[in-house]
């Protein structure tokens, strides 16, 4: 093929190229990201110098090996390393009244005059005391005793059933059975 092709088709990639940075500084003036905007138009400066010349035939490798290393490994290190000192997250972009909303909302608040119940892990009579299924025992200041767990709901402890202290040996020395 002829020299001519071959420069032609570098000057196309070349503007190509610049037509789509210029594109992207254009998005990111829009958000107002003039940090960013500069960024990107030193990177499409860095492409025009670099390969439209002869001269630059190692950056023309080392370039795009250097765009990868800030874009992939340095810029997300920097993020994290700024996250971290920052308390920044999805969880902390509302304003303070939002937060504290959130913060109320998702607190256990105790109501003035509610009852305490006792509360103590239990697994049923006959069940292994290490590997059975576990209940939640909670008695009420009246002494009635509830039994409860996550398929059945709380419910009344029968008649004739009360719980017993676990054994010694217990590997779960604050299990129950009954």
């Amino acid at each position: 093929m002829n020299k001519s092709i071959y420069v032609a088709l570098k000057w196309v990639l070349i503007v190509v190229a610049l037509v789509f940075v210029f594109w992207l500084a254009a998005q990111l003036a829009m958000q107002g990201a003039w940090l960013a905007v500069t960024l990107t138009a030193f990177v499409g400066l860095c492409i025009l110098l670099i390969y439209s010349t002869k001269r630059a035939v190692p950056m023309k490798y080392l370039f795009p090996g250097i765009l990868a290393l800030l874009g992939l490994q340095i810029w997300p290190m920097l993020l994290t390393i700024s996250i971290a000192f920052t308390n920044y997250g999805n969880g902390h972009l509302g304003t303070q009244e939002e937060a504290r909303n959130q913060i109320v909302a998702n607190s256990v608040q105790e109501v003035p005059g509610s009852p305490r119940y006792k509360a103590s892990v239990a697994v049923k009579s006959g069940q292994p005391k290490a590997t059975g299924p576990l209940k939640l025992l909670l008695t009420s200041p009246e002494g009635k005793t509830y039994v409860g767990d996550p398929k059945e709901g709380l419910s009344e402890l029968p008649e004739g059933t009360s719980p017993s202290p676990p054994s010694a040996r217990s590997p779960r020395p604050r299990a129950t059975t009954c």
